[in-house]
């Protein structure tokens, strides 16, 4: 999945981060499930339940440890280290209400962790002020295209 744009160079697990830093970003925000999902931390998340996913990620260049933690805008409730490649003696786990610690040893290509959270506020819809804004630019630039044709 592209961090930005479609770059494939930009694709998690494609050894590309290759950086002592650990990066996170969101996946599916406010979906509702249309069924069960299931956790390696938290059990399992009903269907019908709206949940925001993340993807946390660790991608050294060479062999590196990180420690880290990562603030969530709201309630962290389940992890899925165990398909994501952490080895023994790593670990993630849930260290506040919305926050994960992040602990691992990894090489190239890395360490990685979905979490789900409850329903996101920071990703809910654009203000209608926004969209109008939006709207009016591309307006204008519509009739500037058309006075110039």
């Amino acid at each position: 999945m592209p961090l930005t744009g479609s770059t494939p160079a930009n694709t998690v697990g494609n050894d590309n981060f290759q950086s002592p830093n650990l990066f996170g970003f969101d996946e599916s925000q406010n979906i509702l499930l249309a069924s069960a999902l299931s956790m390696d931390v938290g059990g399992s998340v009903a269907a019908g339940t709206q949940v925001a996913s993340h993807y946390i990620f660790f991608d050294p260049l060479q062999t590196g440890h990180v420690i880290g933690t990562v603030d969530f805008d709201s309630d962290v409730t389940y992890l899925n280290p165990g398909n994501r490649g952490l080895e023994a003696g790593d670990s993630v786990t849930i260290s506040g209400v919305r926050q994960i610690n992040f602990d691992t040893f990894a090489s190239s290509p890395g360490d990685y962790v979905r979490v789900i959270t409850a329903f996101s506020p920071g990703a809910t819809v654009p203000e209608p002020v926004s969209v109008a804004l939006v709207l009016t630019a591309l307006a204008g630039a519509g009739i500037a295209r058309r006075r110039r044709g």
